[in-house]
């Protein structure tokens, strides 16, 4: 796992209460079924929201305009090495 993520994983966690009765969504992976919070799911996806939209914003020095491809390839790539995804 991806450092950023795994500590992006553990904040959430310290983040989310669990409550007896709250929903859970539940995972199977190789054959062990997992419970995970939905409060710890929707910490972990906005941390994510956040460390994407911060990737996002303009550098200094640089010129493009907000429409341009250039940005949003930039942007992209940003994300993509944030968290090693190919």
């Amino acid at each position: 796992m991806n450092e950023i993520i795994a500590q992006l994983a553990e904040h959430a966690a310290q983040e989310s209460a669990v409550l007896e009765n709250e929903l859970n969504l539940e995972v199977s992976v190789d054959d062990k079924s997992y419970q995970i919070p939905a409060e710890f799911i929707r910490v972990f996806a906005e941390l994510i929201i956040r460390e994407c939209m911060q990737q996002c914003e303009p550098e200094a020095g640089l010129k493009y305009s907000p429409n341009a491809l250039s940005s949003r390839t930039d942007c992209r790539d940003k994300i993509k090495n944030r968290f090693d995804i190919e």
